[in-house]
């Protein structure tokens, strides 16, 4: 549950300020990547808003023409944190990814199948595509598998294509049919329902002032 808050509030702020998909997926993987690689017992839920608004900060200094600038960070988090304890966090968060901050995201991977597949695919294939991976990144699991998995397993889905064999992949078959069934739960739901969050959402959508959610 603690998960799902913090990606859903992330998407929201993303959307508020309209930066790049690509945005929040690196974001999201830098969030991961801090949680997976810290000693279990260095994490706390009270620091999980700081963590996930520092990805956002620097994920912002990778792909936007323009930082997120540390007086929102405050702000979206109701003074919850200082400017010290933000670059303080972004400090850790680099050490931790030992400076390789430009990362390979589910996304950078859709984009990459779909430069290579034929016939090519249209807008709205593209979308519900990104979509899917969208909701998928909500649930903790999709860490079970690696991000060219579950983008070329989104293409196999929407456009029934064996993406992982024109891409030679068959080393990863057997996280790919995994993988393919498990995101097959969240295809399905998309199909029955169309409220699913998307990035792309105009900012009037949203409060003026986009609260952090209670992780206490």
């Amino acid at each position: 549950m603690i998960y799902y808050q913090s990606t859903d509030w992330l998407i929201e702020i993303c959307s508020m300020y309209k930066f790049h998909r690509e945005t929040y997926y690196l974001t999201m993987t830098y969030f991961d990547r801090y949680v997976t690689l810290s000693p279990k017992n260095k994490i706390l839920k009270k620091d999980l808003q700081l963590l996930g608004l520092t990805s956002l900060l620097l994920a912002t200094k990778i792909e936007e023409m323009k930082s997120l600038p540390i007086e929102d960070i405050i702000y979206l988090s109701d003074n919850a944190y200082t400017i010290n304890q933000i670059l303080e966090t972004e400090k850790s968060i680099i050490r931790v990814l030992d400076w390789n901050c430009y990362l390979t995201t589910p996304n950078m991977w859709l984009l990459r199948f779909i430069h290579n597949i034929k016939p090519k695919i249209n807008k709205e294939e593209y979308i519900l595509c990104t979509r899917l991976i969208d909701l998928a990144t909500m649930d903790l699991e999709y860490l079970k598998y690696p991000n060219c998995v579950i983008a070329a397993s989104s293409l196999e889905l929407i456009l029934s294509l064996d993406v992982l064999k024109e891409a030679s992949l068959n080393e990863l078959s057997l996280s790919s049919r995994l993988c393919f069934k498990w995101l097959a739960k969240y295809w399905r739901e998309m199909k029955r329902f169309d409220n699913l969050p998307e990035l792309e959402k105009n900012i009037s959508n949203f409060p003026v002032h986009t609260c952090c959610p209670n992780f206490q």
